[in-house]
């Protein structure tokens, strides 16, 4: 489901040294520990969309930088569009995983050369193709590396697990450029 909301900002506005009266018995109200809430129109909104793929494009940038070519970043462009949610798997329309066969029919590409540029981006990880934890029945699965491309915002507990050591690299590499 797709929807725009507008964005405020809540500015909490504090209600010391303000009178009230109980509008029943006419008798004061402490208002010295009171707030209440105002909200300003930052003239903002946010598009909210469960199928939206979202593209770190500083890490994209770094791949580029790194020696990935442009086709192989297409193919992982490829590869969104059969994202799912939660998952961040690459399945085709009939929810079966995608193979190396399949993804060379989407791609053009022969199975060769896919399987060429997949295993590179395997093991750079960027995908990853694996069985998953508590979803075993998938079977082994092409995913994306949710700190590249990514659908949606939430996702299984497993998906971390699988690429956890971008965290790590990116702390030893912050300034460096590289990964």
């Amino acid at each position: 489901m797709e929807t725009i909301t507008k964005v405020f900002k809540k500015e909490r506005v504090s209600l010391k040294n303000t009178e009230t009266h109980d509008t029943n018995t006419g008798e004061p109200i402490d208002l010295e520990n009171a707030y209440i809430y105002r909200l300003i129109d930052l003239k903002q909104v946010v598009y909210h969309c469960d199928y939206y793929v979202y593209l770190n494009t500083y890490r994209l940038s770094l791949l580029i930088k790194n020696g990935v070519d442009l086709s192989e970043i297409g193919l992982l462009m490829a590869l969104s569009i059969s994202l799912k949610p939660i998952l961040n798997v690459c399945l085709q329309s009939d929810n079966k995983p995608h193979t190396t066969r399949s993804i060379s029919e989407l791609i053009g590409y022969s199975q060769n050369r896919t399987k060429k540029k997949l295993d590179k981006l395997v093991k750079l990880g960027v995908l990853g193709y694996q069985r998953m934890v508590g979803h075993k029945v998938l079977g082994k699965v092409y995913h994306v590396n949710p700190h590249y491309v990514r659908i949606g915002y939430n996702y299984s507990e497993a998906v971390p697990a699988l690429f956890n050591d971008i965290a790590e690299e990116k702390k030893r590499n912050k300034h460096s450029g590289e990964f």
